[in-house]
Formats: structure tokens, sequence, C-alpha cells
């Protein structure tokens, strides 16, 4: 009888053992999964990148294509965009970015967008257009970002990984 108790103590301290290590590696499998989304420059195949303004960040989801991998290259930037038409932010950067220019009928705001080879340009209004740009992305929280800019004049922002 001693030996069945002692056999059954010990197989349920095993098995809670290996219940319990399986739950650690269950519990550090989501940790991980949980850091890669949180810190991932990828979602949903759509690259991710951060734009600072007045020490808030802004996540932009970027179009996957050559200017955007060029410009994720040259991360970090930080830049004073001066305002445009009172519908716009823009700068000119040093490095020129490949183009695939295209004729853009409506602009919204939170478009990110490449004027040139080498003018980033960021919309806080929407508008009708005849111009044509190469799509960088857009801006996820535009609400957010349209109560941080200070329209009409110059913002200081950084944009990293």
């Amino acid at each position: 009888m001693r030996k069945l108790l002692l056999f059954l103590l010990v197989s349920f301290i095993v098995l809670g053992c290996e219940d319990h290590q399986s739950l650690i590696k269950h519990n550090n499998e989501k940790q991980s999964t949980f850091s890669k989304q949180k810190y991932s420059r990828r979602d949903n195949m759509t690259v991710k990148i951060v734009m600072t303004i007045n020490n808030k960040d802004f996540v932009i989801s970027l179009k996957q294509n050559k200017s955007t991998n060029a410009l994720i290259k040259q991360l970090p930037l930080a830049m004073t965009m001066k305002d445009l038409n009172g519908n716009e932010k823009y700068h000119y950067i040093q490095k020129h970015l490949p183009t695939e220019p295209e004729f853009i009928e409506k602009i919204e705001a939170g478009d990110f967008m490449l004027f040139g080879d080498n003018c980033l340009v960021f919309f806080y209004k929407s508008f009708p257009t005849h111009y044509s740009y190469t799509k960088l992305g857009r801006i996820e929280d535009v609400e957010g970002y349209l109560k941080v800019i200070n329209q009409n004049s110059d913002i200081n922002i950084s944009l990293h990984q």
C-alpha cells in the first residue's frame, strides 16, 4: 500500500512538473509573440516605422516598394518639415529615392508621399490634386496626428524604426 501511495505521489509530482514546464514554455512563447508584434516592423506584410512629433509617437504603415525600402535604409532621420499651402508638411532629404510616381486624384489627411525623388510630404488636409506622387504610406492615428501638428508652421519630427 505504501509503495502504491509513494508511486502515486511521485507520479503526481512528475506530471505536475511537466505541466508546469509546458505552462512556462507556453507563456514564454506567448510573451515572445507579443514582443515580436509590439516591436516588429512588419505587421500583416506592411512595414511599420515611427514618426515622433513633440515626444509623441505615430505609427506609419508603409507600402512595400523600392522607395520605402530605400527610405528605411536612411533611418533614423530627424528633420524640420516646412508647411506648404495650409495642407502639407514637406522636407527635402539628402539622398534621392527610387520613384514610382502615379497620378493621385485625391490626397487624404494622413497620407505620406514622395514628391519628385527626394521630397517627403505628410498631408494634414484632404483635397483633390493634379500632381503625381510616389505613395509611401499612411499615418495610422490620423486624428492624433492632426491634434499635435502645428498647422501653418514648421514642425520638427524624427522617423525611426
